[in-house]
């Protein structure tokens, strides 16, 4: 008698992301259970017709196998990462917010202090060598200055120490400074009230990794969709393989538009571009790379230049453009 084909695989997606795989003979309770347990993810996504439990089985082994093997330590790393900062700011008493939509951008984690006090944490996989501390500090004073929190840190896995002055620490180090920031007289200076409405639109962006483009995505691109009352989502990893093109594609399927930086016309952001296009995304193409030095076939869309370091100067017209595709 042959097997029962009665089991589903699926896939559970957070803000875009795969942050779950796994098989059941019932979606529907399944994921009742995952919400019951505390799960974090906005979607489930069953994969094709029933199959057989061994069939289901295998799937599953090769897909987790295979997400290990594209996405390495580095993904495995930040997800532990932010479970564990979740686990500690639930132990201090304080009122947090998970990826709340601020500026344009949605940070891991806004944290509410005692007197008004508002700290945004993000959580980064990257090593703590080769440049990951100075684009970590980067990245903390970005997302201060885009948020308009009070502070900003960003915690790195492998810190052998706090770097306070970046705002850079440890998870050991985050209470610390959490109660550092608290610990400031109130009424020092004027409170802000931020606003963390529940936006669900993204903006994604298509653009080069290198730290040199934090910029581009940070000062321009954030502020173009929040005035379309969306947030900006990009992929922060180099590597171009397996489940990260999932993620990308899930991405630009669930945007209402796509910002393409052409910049150095690296093949990840070619490809990306080319996919909005095919689903007839509304898209917008910027680049530093003067416009004659692109590939020909690309060479001729309405793209708006800038100069890398002068991204301020991009955002009216990203903006204007923006605006304009989305009617």
């Amino acid at each position: 008698m042959p097997a029962p084909r009665d089991h589903y695989r699926y896939l559970l997606y957070h803000q875009g992301r795969i942050v779950y795989i796994g098989i059941t003979n019932d979606p529907e309770r399944r994921e009742q259970e995952h919400r019951y347990e505390g799960k974090r993810f906005t979607s489930m996504s069953v994969l094709g017709p029933a199959v057989t439990r061994a069939s289901a089985e295998h799937w599953e082994e090769q897909r987790r196998e295979q997400y290990r093997r594209n996405h390495g330590a580095w993904r495995e790393r930040e997800e532990e990462l932010k479970h564990r900062i979740e686990v500690t700011l639930g132990s201090t008493g304080l009122r947090y917010d998970v990826a709340p939509a601020l500026g344009g951008v949605r940070p891991d984690f806004l944290v509410h202090g005692p007197e008004g006090q508002t700290v945004v944490i993000e959580a980064k996989g990257w090593s703590s060598s080769g440049g990951g501390t100075a684009r970590a500090r980067d990245q903390a004073s970005k997302y201060k200055e885009v948020t308009g929190a009070d502070a900003a840190f960003v915690v790195l896995p492998e810190l052998a120490r706090n770097y306070k002055d970046w705002n850079v620490v440890s998870l050991d180090g985050l209470t610390e400074v959490l109660e550092d920031v608290f610990a400031q007289v109130p009424g020092q200076r004027p409170r802000r009230q931020l606003q963390t409405a529940p936006v669900e639109s993204i903006v994604f962006a298509a653009m080069p990794f290198q730290r040199r483009y934090d910029d581009t995505f940070f000062v321009a691109m954030t502020h173009a969709a929040s005035k379309v009352d969306a947030t900006c989502q990009r992929v922060d990893k180099e590597e171009f393989a397996g489940d990260i093109v999932e993620e990308i594609k899930r991405l630009i399927q669930v945007s209402i538009a796509v910002i393409a930086d052409l910049s150095e016309s690296k093949p990840n952001v070619l490809y990306e571009a080319g996919y909005a296009h095919a689903l007839e995304k509304p898209t917008v193409h910027i680049s530093a790379t003067p416009l004659e030095e692109l590939p020909f076939d690309v060479r001729n869309w309405n793209t708006i230049p800038y100069d890398l370091g002068q991204t301020a100067a991009l955002r009216r017209p990203l903006t204007h453009r923006l605006r304009a595709l989305m009617g």
